[in-house]
């Protein structure tokens, strides 16, 4: 793997590195991303933008149309195609959001 790679999967990161850098561990394949977030989301800014970010965009735009539509996202049900990192993060976050702690 590339030193970038390396240094991302690596405990042994400067202090200085962490402080003032935002991982994004794009690209990291379906079985390492959600690891590697799972491992440093204590430790370090980091995000994936497979995974969470389309998450948001989506979210976004579906609270933009029940807010339309007068209706709440528990009237719904999804169906997300396709098991890529991005339609887990989708699902991931729709079921937070309809969980009892997560209702926005």
């Amino acid at each position: 793997p590339s030193p970038l790679c390396a240094l991302a999967v690596s405990d042994e990161r400067p202090a200085v590195m962490a402080n003032r850098t935002i991982f994004d561990f794009e690209d990291f394949g379906g079985k390492n991303a959600p690891r590697l977030l799972e491992k440093f989301k204590d430790k370090y800014c980091c995000y994936n933008d497979d995974i969470q970010c389309t998450a948001a965009v989506v979210l976004g735009i579906v609270y933009g149309s029940l807010r339309i539509s007068n209706m709440s996202l528990e009237d719904h049900n999804f169906l997300i195609y396709g098991a890529g990192m991005a339609g887990i993060g989708i699902a991931t976050l729709i079921s937070f959001c309809t969980s009892e702690r997560g209702t926005l």
